[in-house]
């Protein structure tokens, strides 16, 4: 089968997609799936279905061959990395496995294929001057250094994701949405697939936290029950 690269913008999905696909992300919603993991797993088939599309294949469900799914993928590694076509692999195994269960395909596609091998990468890992320079970067005492220096330093003694932090709710007004307690020295993280855990606080983190704390009172965003704040309002995780 001859490939052809087309770029192009991700489009809708091919008409005999679209109504499986529909119902495909319905269940992940009923699976209570995250918003991002939901999008990945839709987004995998869209581009499997422009894939097909682009090479004059027939894109309905009971038509689709193994060996086209495996072309899709081994595109995907020409292209980007293993990691992405790994994440491509993982929607596109859900999506089938769907289909097979709702008797929309006779056998799932993909049962026993292998997901592409991912190598180990190692983490670059930044040195204690790097941090303490990072550190000085925001030492001042004005809201934003405050902030700054607090966000950095429970991202280095936590461990949180980006997403798990930009979460963190500050409650207040009577409202029991409260995940930092500074008293405590405790962080209420909800973690991917809506899991909740308690992370520790060491001594100087709680430290930068109550700093900033007190100077986001007088913020203009200050009654936001989201914990960090900016010149928009709430400060998301992008």
């Amino acid at each position: 089968m001859q490939r052809r690269r087309v770029s192009r913008p991700l489009g809708p999905v091919p008409d005999d997609m679209a109504p499986p696909l529909e119902q495909f992300e319905l269940q992940l919603r009923a699976e209570n799936l995250s918003s991002s993991t939901r999008d990945n797993y839709c987004r995998a088939v869209r581009h499997l279905g422009l894939f097909l599309e682009d090479h004059d294949l027939p894109t309905r469900a009971r038509a689709i061959k193994r060996e086209w799914i495996r072309a899709f993928i081994a595109g995907l590694l020409d292209r980007w990395q293993p990691a992405t076509a790994k994440a491509y692999f993982n929607g596109l195994r859900r999506f089938f496995r769907f289909l097979h269960m709702e008797r929309v395909t006779r056998r799932n596609l993909m049962d026993g294929m292998k997901a592409p091998r991912v190598p180990p990468k190692p983490v670059p890992v930044l040195s204690d001057r790097q941090i303490h320079l990072l550190l000085s970067s925001c030492s001042g005492k004005d809201f934003y250094s405050r902030r700054d220096h607090a966000i950095i330093r429970t991202f280095l003694t936590t461990g949180l994701r980006r997403t798990e932090l930009a979460h963190l709710r500050i409650g207040g007004n009577g409202s029991d949405d409260r995940d930092v307690d500074l008293d405590a020295g405790l962080a209420r993280v909800v973690g991917k697939g809506g899991w909740q855990r308690t992370v520790p606080l060491e001594p100087h983190t709680v430290v930068a936290l109550d700093r900033y704390v007190r100077v986001r009172r007088n913020h203009r965003a200050g009654r936001s029950p989201w914990f960090w704040v900016g010149r928009k309002g709430r400060l998301r995780a992008s």
